[in-house]
């Protein structure tokens, strides 16, 4: 069964002109649908890379329009490696529970996480999920078809598959990282946050205090 679109969220976020710690990212989080619905941690969350976790935390002006207080999951640092001043963040909840995470410098992408197919790549990488069982990626006219646990290079970038689209009711959605490929610590923070998403532990407060575990 689908996650209600309440349970969802598509956000957007810029990182700060100046300098900002790598290893404790805060971001002001806004709705990317325009706030005209109810989503899982409100409208504009803060939203925290830190301690190898993915934290959003609604509002407390906003609670009317969040389900949970506080949204957390494993996510790795593979964000603090590669962000910079002036990126532009984009990450989503999709309806089958998949987290997707994207970094833009400049509109050239930087980094993607997880559920690639839920948030902006960029002008010119494309991802599609195939029927057998495989992601296909596209750039300037180059074609790539990856399985599970494979790993290649397609111009600029660095891909790994953890998990690919699986069909269902709802579906699972694909898990995947992508970087820069010139940098080996880069590809290994990536891999381990695809990683992470796939096995790490899902938690929840709701606005009672209570903690709840996925």
């Amino acid at each position: 069964m689908a996650i209600h679109q309440s349970g969802t969220f598509e956000y957007e976020a810029d990182f700060p002109e100046e300098i900002f710690n790598a290893s404790d990212i805060v971001l002001h989080g806004k709705d990317r649908s325009g706030g005209n619905v109810a989503r899982l941690v409100g409208h504009n969350p803060m939203i925290r890379f830190w301690d190898n976790r993915l934290i959003l935390v609604a509002n407390d002006s906003d609670r009317q329009n969040s389900s949970v207080r506080v949204f957390t999951t494993h996510f790795g640092d593979a964000v603090g490696f590669v962000a910079q001043p002036g990126d532009r963040l984009y990450i989503a909840r999709t309806s089958c529970g998949g987290i997707g995470m994207s970094l833009l410098h400049k509109g050239k992408l930087t980094l993607a996480i997880g559920a690639i197919n839920s948030v902006p790549l960029g002008d010119h990488l494309l991802a599609e999920s195939s029927a057998r069982g495989e992601m296909e990626f596209g750039l300037h006219g180059q074609r790539l078809m990856l399985r599970e646990r494979d790993a290649a290079i397609i111009g600029d970038y660095y891909i790994y598959v953890e998990r690919c689209w699986q069909d269902g009711l709802p579906g699972i959605d694909e898990c995947v990282s992508v970087c820069l490929a010139d940098d080996m610590k880069m590809k290994l923070a990536s891999m381990r946050s695809a990683i992470l998403l796939v096995h790490g532990e899902v938690r929840y407060v709701n606005w009672d205090g209570d903690w709840l575990y996925e």
